[in-house]
């Protein structure tokens, strides 16, 4: 009964926040997820390509896309680094994700069973990497290993 008191004052709370946002912001940040945007169309042709040649084994690390289509002189970087993943490694890129997802779905029991706050809501912040490497494939760099690394630590040894 409270989880649903709860669940319904949030979702006013939200509700109420987005109504009172100015109406400059929101078009703004359509804008930005938008294909007008000239970064958006990059990425959109980008996407086009690497979904055209997903393969089940994945075309191995440093591979070029097979159409010749380039984002960089090294001929393998792109900024859509998810689909770039599953491109290179195929079906073995499954198991990254899940592990991306498994500590996901650990950080959010925590917060939900209310164990461990603290270091669930560190977690959390350490996961936002995930976020921001959509799109970037700088911000998935070896920092980006030790964020996750760290969050998991954290979440397995809650009382170190």
């Amino acid at each position: 009964r409270n989880k649903i008191k709860l669940f319904l004052f949030t979702l006013l709370l939200l509700s109420t926040f987005v109504y009172l946002l100015p109406a400059t912001f929101i078009s703004q940040l359509l804008y930005t997820f938008s294909n007008e945007e000239a970064s958006n169309i990059r990425r959109a042709t980008q996407s086009t390509y690497l979904i055209k040649e997903f393969s089940f084994f994945g075309a191995g690390l440093g591979a070029p896309l097979q159409s010749g289509y380039v984002r960089d002189s090294t001929g393998y970087g792109f900024e859509l680094t998810y689909l770039n993943i599953i491109h290179k490694l195929g079906i073995f890129s499954v198991a990254l994700f899940g592990y991306y997802i498994g500590t996901i779905m650990l950080l959010v029991n925590r917060i939900y069973n209310r164990k461990f706050l603290l270091g669930a809501f560190v977690s959390t912040g350490l996961m936002g990497y995930l976020i921001m490497g959509a799109g970037n494939p700088v911000l998935l760099s070896p920092l980006s290993v030790s964020l996750h690394s760290l969050a998991v630590y954290i979440l397995v040894f809650p009382n170190r």
